[in-house]
């Protein structure tokens, strides 16, 4: 939600438009414009575009995974995945990126061996959650 000096910040998230099942032309990419008035207070209006069918699946499995150091004599191949924008992706709701995240951890976990170890931490900035619906 912007700062965390500024927490009266908005945020409006426009709705994917439907698009025709005939038409070839590709999801447009989504863009956000923030607004700032005199008074420093920040409005963001936010096109989803193809982030509105992107899935937790959608992410290269294989690139995630198999993510290690290029120095040869690390022997702590470490991976941080980081995720922004968490309420703008529909496809990450509902235990989707948990669940994606679970296996990338498990993955790499299972390539450590010997002197080996393939570690990833992740991080997460959830932004605004424009339709109020989050409770937690």
């Amino acid at each position: 939600e912007g700062s965390s000096s500024d927490s009266s910040s908005t945020n409006k998230n426009l709705q994917k438009q439907p698009q025709s099942s005939e038409s070839q032309t590709p999801p447009a990419t989504g863009h956000c414009v923030v607004i700032v008035s005199h008074g420093q207070q920040r409005s963001f209006m936010t096109h989803l575009g193809v982030m509105a069918s992107f899935q937790a699946t959608d992410t290269i499995l294989h690139e995630l995974v198999n993510c290690r150091s290029a120095d040869p004599t690390f022997t702590n191949h470490h991976h941080h995945i980081h995720i922004a924008g968490y309420y703008n992706i529909p496809g990450f709701w509902n235990g989707k990126m948990k669940r994606r995240l679970k296996v990338v951890r498990e993955k790499r976990r299972n390539r450590s061996h010997g002197l080996n170890v393939f570690t990833t931490t992740t991080s997460l900035v959830p932004q605004y959650d424009a339709s109020e619906g989050w409770d937690g």
